[in-house]
């Protein structure tokens, strides 16, 4: 029997988003996750982490570093780590 919930009349269920950012040379992680509206929402609040993790540390989040965006089992965007990324440099797939 599947698991159901009953949510009251108006209610939206907002996706849980994971963030996940790597650096491919030196096997790097760091993961996090938020309850936001939508994708949109999702990629503006990626966007604006790496504008900060790039501010805060910049011989640490250079342009080898990546940021994966899932939704579930749901593969959201991956945005590298550039100067641009938090303008345009969103691969959203």
């Amino acid at each position: 029997m599947p698991n159901l919930r009953v949510l009251p009349v108006g209610f939206i269920e907002m996706p849980n988003y994971r963030f996940k950012a790597h650096d491919r040379r030196a096997g790097a992680e760091e993961s996090g996750a938020a309850v936001l509206a939508d994708d949109d929402e999702a990629l503006a609040f990626a966007n604006r982490v790496i504008r900060e993790l790039m501010r805060q540390d910049t011989k640490r989040y250079t342009t080898s570093w990546t940021m994966e965006i899932t939704a579930g089992s749901r593969s959201v965007a991956s945005i590298p780590f550039e100067s641009d990324a938090t303008t345009n440099g969103a691969d959203a797939s």
